[in-house]
């Protein structure tokens, strides 16, 4: 039997690819016991490989993925509109408080009488999460610049690891699944980077030895070289 690293589905022994997750399945005369156990020797045939040899190449490089305007539009998009959101629930709480009318300033046409204290200190939550929209905007802008700008590296490396991570999913919002490998490098340090989707993490199972497209703290490609 073989068993998927990714989802741990057991299937027969000459299957490569799970078919419940896609992750990649090594053959059973290719287990982990009878990879080359000298790190030397496996960096070596990494480098003497064919994938390495064309992994800079213009051809290769461009069938990387890429940053286009649509991911920058719903990445940078979606901050903007949450904190627009929550400044809107603010100024309406505060209105709500009456003090505008407290200020002098009219609101909703007629000017605010009174100063209630539940929602004014009940528009601090909105405020904060207006704070919370900003630095997403800024981190996401962080995170566009660096995929767009940051030197492109394709380094031998073995995958030591993987995991997920998973976030929202209560109440009304939808989940998110944030993937990472890890990977060691030649010069013996363990790497984590975030993969490019959840297609590459399935291809990517520990053991499996290739070279790594990195740019920034992404890994963006992986082309795994048969030991």
């Amino acid at each position: 039997m073989n068993r998927c690293p990714g989802c741990g589905a057991d299937h027969a022994a000459d299957t490569t690819v799970c078919q419940y997750c896609g992750a990649h399945l090594a053959p059973a005369s290719l287990a982990s016991s009878d990879l080359p156990k000298d790190r030397r020797s496996v960096f070596e045939r990494i480098k003497k490989s064919p994938q390495y040899a064309k992994s800079n190449s213009l051809d290769r490089q461009a069938q990387l993925p890429q940053v286009h305007a649509m991911h920058k539009a719903f990445a940078l998009g979606f901050p903007i509109l949450f904190t627009g959101v929550a400044l809107f629930i603010f100024t309406m709480a505060l209105g709500m408080s009456g003090i505008f009318g407290f200020l002098g300033f009219e609101f909703g046409g007629a000017p605010g009488f009174g100063f209630a204290l539940i929602p004014a200190v009940m528009s601090l939550v909105p405020l904060a999460m207006a704070a919370i929209g900003v630095t997403m905007f800024f981190a996401m802008r962080k995170k566009m610049r660096d995929l767009e700008s940051a030197p492109l590296l394709a380094l031998p490396a073995i995958v030591a690891d993987k995991r997920t991570h998973v976030s929202g999913g209560s109440g009304d919002s939808s989940a998110q699944t944030t993937y990472f490998v890890t990977c060691e490098l030649e010069d013996g340090a363990r790497k984590e980077y975030t993969a490019w989707d959840g297609n590459l993490y399935g291809r990517m199972a520990p053991q499996d030895a290739g070279i790594v497209f990195v740019r920034a703290d992404y890994a963006l490609d992986f082309d795994r070289v048969l030991l």
